[in-house]
């Protein structure tokens, strides 16, 4: 009995090394199941770019064609994203689509934290540095949307059934921030836009000046747009919920033809905590059954 107690423990005490063996081993190979994990080289960037490329059950190369999900921060939020696609399809909540999460090579969150801080923010800034941010990490935004536009959606067109037609960029914080510097820059690029938590103060609101010019020159931008924000995300004076509201309400009144916009504030939800909620509801908003 004495024997098959100190069995017991040892078993114990490996299961832990084990598991953080098997841990180890799934960060390094990047799993998110069930995706394809690809890698391209970028010659825009000079660098590798991980693809999470998440296809419907059905998928065949010979078959129907799907509308895309580009998905940012896919080592940060691809698990949620993919998952919460996956899940309201198979409840024929919104239709099965090919999901695409877009990430630099990375392999700790320290080197995720630097290299998105560089190609999601569209201009240099300091006004992150007491959050860790660096303004020499920051500005990379006009190479990685050359890289998204003449790279990746190409490659991903061509190796699956995609209707190019339909298209949809998912950002949530710099995310959010780079997905709109993409609407005001390339509004044709993409269809649809999931954005969640867009940081709006970056570079004394860079991206209201942005819009400010494009309105200048554009009576169009046939778009459809999900806007969210958390209640709780009150960075200096509510800035983050203020701002979001600000944008949403400058949109509206601009008439833009082809613009569908949707804004939510998630009450009593913070910064990292809202992401289900907008990846589920904007995924919702944005595809809507169809009409029998």
């Amino acid at each position: 009995m004495r024997y098959i107690s100190c069995i017991a423990l040892c078993i114990l005490f490996l299961i832990p090394a084990v598991v953080s063996a098997e841990a180890k081993k799934n960060r390094e190979n990047w799993t998110i199941v069930p995706t394809q994990n690809l890698t391209v080289k970028s010659k825009i960037l000079n660098r590798n770019i991980r693809l999470q490329v998440g296809v419907p059950e059905k998928y065949s190369t010979e078959g129907e064609k799907y509308g895309v999900i580009y998905y940012l921060d896919a080592f940060g939020y691809g698990g949620t994203l993919r998952e919460t696609a996956k899940w309201l399809a198979v409840g024929h909540e919104i239709p099965e689509l090919i999901t695409v999460g877009i990430e630099m090579e990375v392999n700790t969150t320290e080197e995720w934290f630097k290299e998105r801080s560089y190609i999601l923010t569209p201009t240099r800034s300091d006004i992150y540095e007491n959050f860790g941010i660096v303004e020499s990490w920051t500005g990379g935004g006009s190479e990685f949307l050359r890289c998204i536009k003449d790279e990746i959606i190409p490659f991903i067109d061509t190796k699956y059934n995609t209707k190019t037609n339909e298209k949809t960029l998912v950002g949530h914080s710099f995310g959010g921030l780079f997905a709109l510097y993409t609407l005001f820059s390339e509004p044709q690029l993409f269809t649809s836009y999931l954005i969640s938590s867009p940081c709006l103060p970056w570079d004394d609101r860079v991206i209201f000046k942005m819009e400010s010019e494009y309105a200048q020159n554009n009576k169009e931008l046939p778009s459809n747009i999900f806007l969210s924000v958390g209640s709780l995300e009150n960075l200096p004076d509510d800035m983050m919920v203020h701002q979001l509201r600000e944008l949403a309400a400058v949109l509206e009144l601009r008439k833009y033809k082809g613009l569908n916009i949707t804004s939510i504030v998630f009450e009593g939800e913070s910064h990292y905590a809202v992401t289900p909620y907008a990846f589920s509801k904007g995924l919702r908003v944005l595809f809507p059954p169809k009409s029998e």
